[in-house]
């Protein structure tokens, strides 16, 4: 059981002169000494123990009223000796007021409350977290979504590469395979003999050609072809002396004509060390000016009659060749090998045989005007009635058995003799 202890009410001590009722003599020292001049009670730390146990200040401060006066009780009879004293002490009128605000101060007394418990230290984590910054979350929500786009894109991209690859690598097979197809097609085509097939050997020259610049890997291939087209159309037969026999005195044929052209105007840089071989062919009455046969075989072949003006013929091989009455204005023969070639009544205007090699080689009634045979060789050569007009024979070789019989000498530099 908790004792409780009563405040008794706030009112105004009664006069002096007043005269005190005999049953509140006892109390008169309570009841007359006014609240405020008592000195407040010293603060008490409510003990700890079992609930109840623990009185109030202001029972304490009704025992110490108690003790005051006089009188005696006990721990079960203190409470109720106070309450009928204090309750005594006050007049009849105003019994039932005091008695309400007794009541009203009972009920504002309160057990002691629990002791709360002390707060915990901040932990590391809570100090470090702080508010939430929600400007920040959605920055980097933002950034994560931006980096996780970019990922995406470079995957996609990545895959789209590999497709296109693919798609690419197909084309080419299909390339290949029709560019294949072209190439079998236009050999057929070559393959027909007779005056009858005469178009569809001059349509496979042609898509030869076409297929050799639509296919620069296919160009050697198809140089090797068109030479031996050549040579298996108009052979020079050779002679039982080992030298070339004769050529029939008669142009080739359309179909030989439009092979020659072809090669005359492929792109040489497409050539990967593959050379034109026309070794012992008839090429008599030929066209081939400004041809570009560079670096080609022309061994034994008949060029009598042909016409090469302004062929490119640098690296030439044209050793024991028959260019009798051939047009060689403007033609370039530097370095060209003609070791024993026939240049019988050939013309030579403005040629340039730089460095040429002509060992053995014929000239007689050749016309030199304007050419350049700068460091030429003529040993053994044979310039009999050959005319030599404004000819540059600078650092020209020569020896004994050079044949310089000229016809016309004139405005010659370098000349020996």
């Amino acid at each position: 059981m908790e004792l409780v202890a009563l405040t008794p009410p706030r009112h105004r001590p009664p006069p002096a002169d007043a005269a005190v009722p005999e049953h509140t003599a006892g109390t008169a020292a309570i009841t007359r000494t006014p609240r405020r001049s008592r000195a407040p009670p010293a603060p008490r730390t409510p003990a700890r123990g079992r609930r109840g146990s623990c009185p109030s200040t202001r029972g304490g401060e009704a025992h110490d009223h108690l003790a005051r006066s006089g009188g005696r009780t006990d721990a079960h009879s203190g409470e109720s000796a106070i309450l009928k004293n204090v309750s005594s002490s006050r007049p009849a009128a105003r019994s039932s007021t005091n008695h309400t605000g007794s009541r009203l101060r009972l009920s504002r007394l309160r057990p002691t409350p629990p002791r709360p418990h002390p707060e915990q230290p901040p932990t590391r984590w809570r100090r470090l977290r702080g508010p939430w910054n929600w400007t920040a979350i959605a920055a980097l929500i933002a950034a994560l979504a931006a980096a996780g786009g970019l990922v995406y894109t470079g995957r996609s991209l990545d895959i789209t590469g590999r497709s296109l690859d693919i798609a690419r690598a197909q084309n080419q097979v299909a390339e290949q395979g029709q560019l294949t197809d072209r190439f079998t097609k236009a050999v057929d085509q070559l393959d027909r003999t007779g005056d009858d097939h005469l178009q569809a050997r001059l349509g496979g020259i042609y898509a030869l050609e076409r297929l050799a610049r639509d296919s620069p890997r296919d160009h050697p291939t198809i140089v090797e072809v068109l030479s031996a087209f050549i040579r298996s159309t108009t052979p020079r037969t050779p002679a039982p002396d080992g030298r070339s026999g004769p050529c029939p005195d008669r142009p080739p044929a359309v179909d030989v004509q439009a092979a020659l052209t072809v090669l005359g105007r492929r792109d040489p840089d497409h050539d990967n060390g593959t050379h034109i071989d026309l070794t012992q062919t008839c090429l008599r009455d030929t066209s081939l000016h400004h041809a570009n046969l560079s670096g080609a075989q022309l061994v034994r072949v008949d060029l009598t009659g042909t016409n090469l003006h302004g062929a490119n013929l640098t690296d030439t091989w044209l050793n024991d060749a028959n260019l009798t009455r051939t047009n060689l204005t403007g033609a370039n023969l530097t370095d060209a090998s003609l070791t024993g070639a026939n240049l019988t009544a050939a013309r030579l205007i403005g040629t340039q045989l730089y460095a040429a090699i002509l060992n053995g080689a014929t000239f007689n009634g050749a016309t030199f005007k304007g050419a350049n045979l700068t460091y030429a060789n003529l040993n053994d050569a044979n310039l009999n009635d050959a005319v030599l007009v404004r000819t540059d024979l600078t650092g020209a070789i020569h020896d004994d058995a050079t044949s310089t019989q000229v016809k016309v000498k004139q405005d010659v530099i370098g000349a020996w003799w």
